[in-house]
């Protein structure tokens, strides 16, 4: 299984706009260690200015919270976001990118795997996004161990990319251009051990039991 491509980090562009986002960073420095190394070693790495993290989640918490749905999500989101600034809005969204980072993982692309029934590289980055709407303590449990998402209602299409595009949006729409940022090395494979597709559901017998 191929890893994820740096670019897709953010889904497939949709506009010139967000294309504009979505780019990686070139380092010059051969001494620069890899986003994997970074977080092996610091438990997560920073860029720019970025928020810290209990207002992260507390945002985060606020726009789940407010929508009944998953699919709800992403507009609870977007009317928390309208009420910072500019500034916030991307302090958040760096923030935002860090945890998808660090959510890269073999162990827990292998529940993605099992809870929708196979899952592409695209589907994973889509599910990480999801995994952050659940909020922190959903968040860094399935992160120590994922079956731990066994004890979520079972549900379908376990994704939310709409979720990831927030920022962006409301960033543009208040300061009239686009987000720019430089994001650091993507790392070339998951962090932790692999697995086979073949049985990969022996390895979550939870959650095999209810999606497999």
């Amino acid at each position: 299984m191929a890893a994820t491509d740096p670019k897709k980090l953010l889904g497939k562009p949709r506009n010139k706009a967000r294309s504009e986002i979505v780019r990686t960073f070139e380092t010059k420095n051969s001494l620069l260690v890899s986003c994997a190394a970074a977080i092996a070693l610091f438990g997560q790495f920073t860029f720019g200015e970025t928020m810290d993290k209990a207002t992260f989640w507390e945002i985060i918490e606020k726009a789940r919270l407010a929508s009944p749905s998953k699919d709800e999500r992403p507009e609870a989101l977007r009317s928390v976001l309208e009420e910072l600034s500019p500034d916030e809005i991307q302090s958040f969204h760096e923030t935002y990118i860090t945890q998808v980072y660090a959510a890269y993982t073999w162990p827990l692309w292998g529940a993605a795997y099992v809870m929708n029934g196979g899952c592409s590289d695209d589907c994973f980055d889509y599910f990480r996004d999801w995994l952050i709407s659940e909020g922190q303590t959903v968040y860094e449990s399935a992160l120590k161990d994922p079956e731990k998402l066994a004890d979520l209602p079972r549900m379908d299409e376990i994704e939310l990319e709409e979720f990831r595009y927030v920022a962006d949006e409301v960033y543009e729409g208040k300061a009239g251009r686009a987000m720019e940022l430089t994001y650091p090395p993507f790392p070339s494979e998951p962090a932790g051990d692999s697995w086979d597709e073949d049985t990969v559901d022996k390895l979550y017998p939870k959650l095999a039991a209810i999606y497999w």
